[in-house]
């Protein structure tokens, strides 16, 4: 936010001259169960079923897509990840947290091997290959979030405190893109911008890989940028639900159904920033006429194992934790692939599963499922199988880790082991044949 400070002056500059503006929306608050859980689905159910109630409210939610076993190893996960200082029966130790304000966890994405049989478990592609209709997915990489319990927090026998400073922020209502841009109500010029900056990534994606710090942030924002080809569904946003979340417990809000009306939201309002994340904003503290809409928020409680999807045309936020237990999400979402792979996106593709490959733990077991949700696949083809067998080299020589751990990468790096080998390799051919 500190990065988008002027093109919030410019917002408050443009209310001042804009008069009042209508804006209706009629709400479409969406059903509870008896145990005050948002009403959801089996993959078992009929698809169409699915879709239905996704196009409706602009989300789903799908039970059981881990079973308890699955989510009680995330939950253990997250604790191994928080660090031998803090003690998971010791409240006074959960100050440690590495937790922001908004509620995510760890300083980047999760990299311990439950979050990864997380992103190749086959009941997650399912659940998005139904949503986005299609099977042709990739798995995005994203972090955890956690809120600690901030009502009668244990910290000693018989001394209970509420903690209500561990609270995260609350109504920090946003969308992780551009709305104008996506919509197409976006001003020509700014439009114009956008379109190059699109552009000049596409041309140049080892911009988008280069080094491990830039692919992580890639990962963690992919698809932020992207432009709306149509379908409804063509970006969305997801959680798994490691516990059960319930309305005092923290979690997941939104507006249900008003991704139906966010281009008539754009034409009302004019455009206020240039960057792929679009906060509800306030004047002094207080909701615009055009925002009014916001109280319709409505809070969406989860069972344990349950994975949410939503449509990132939804406006979304945290709400914070009023209940003695811990929140656990994992955040996960995944990106349609095209049919047809041009040259650009091919060299996309293949720059980002290299990437990928350097955030994985050494020795992991990638499944079938995973080779294809993570991207790998795209190694095996043709025109990519000379850097596949050099880094097959790379990577049982040793030689790939002791450089990633021990030499700074730089720009284009993680092609430069691949490149240094297939040279050697064929200067050692070309000496041979002389």
């Amino acid at each position: 936010l500190i990065f988008m400070k002027n093109d919030l002056i410019h917002h408050m500059m443009m209310s001042e001259k804009t008069e009042k503006n209508m804006f209706s929306f009629d709400p479409s608050p969406c059903n509870l169960d008896e145990q005050g859980f948002t009403e959801s689905f089996s993959l078992e159910d009929k698809a169409e079923t699915i879709q239905t109630y996704f196009q409706k409210y602009g989300f789903v939610v799908i039970r059981d897509v881990l079973n308890e076993a699955e989510a009680a190893a995330s939950v253990d996960g997250v604790w191994d990840v928080a660090g031998e200082d803090v003690v998971r029966d010791d409240a006074n130790t959960w100050a440690k947290m590495n937790i922001s304000r908004t509620g995510l966890f760890g300083d980047g994405v999760a990299k311990d091997k439950n979050s990864w049989d997380n992103r190749q478990n086959v009941r997650v592609h399912r659940a998005f290959s139904i949503v986005m209709e299609t099977p042709r997915l990739l798995v995005s990489l994203d972090r955890y979030g956690v809120m600690r319990p901030t009502k009668n927090v244990k910290f000693s026998p018989g001394t209970e405190k509420n903690m209500e400073e561990w609270r995260t922020v609350d109504k920090w209502i946003h969308w992780d893109l551009n709305t104008w841009f996506w919509t197409d109500r976006a001003p020509a010029d700014a439009a114009e911008d956008n379109a190059q900056w699109l552009q000049q990534n596409k041309i140049n994606p080892e911009n988008k890989w280069a080094n491990k710090c830039v692919a992580e942030f890639n990962f963690i924002t992919e698809g932020n940028g992207a432009s709306n080809r149509g379908n409804a569904a063509s970006k969305v946003q997801g959680l798994l639900a490691l516990v059960d979340c319930k309305a005092e417990d923290g979690g997941f809000l939104t507006v249900p159904g008003f991704h139906k009306r966010l281009a008539d939201w754009c034409e009302v309002v004019p455009q206020y920033t240039q960057q792929h994340f679009t906060p509800i904003l306030t004047k002094q503290g207080q909701v615009e006429d055009h925002n009014k809409w916001v109280q319709y928020a409505q809070k969406i409680p989860l069972r344990r194992g349950s994975l949410l999807i939503w449509n990132s045309e939804m406006p979304h936020c945290n709400f914070p934790n009023f209940s003695s237990n811990f929140r656990f999400v994992q955040y996960i979402k995944m990106l349609a692939i095209p049919q047809f792979l041009g040259i650009s996106e091919r060299k996309d593709l293949t720059a980002r599963a290299w990437a990928l490959k350097r955030f994985l733990p050494l020795y992991y077991p990638v499944t079938d499922a995973g080779n294809r949700v993570f991207g790998l696949d795209i190694l095996m083809l043709p025109g990519a199988l000379p850097w596949s067998f050099c880094g097959w080299l790379a990577e049982v020589s040793g030689l790939r880790t002791w450089l990633l751990r021990n030499v700074h990468v730089g720009r284009g790096a993680h092609l430069s082991i691949e490149k240094g080998l297939l040279t050697g390799v064929l200067s050692v051919a070309l000496i041979v044949a002389w």
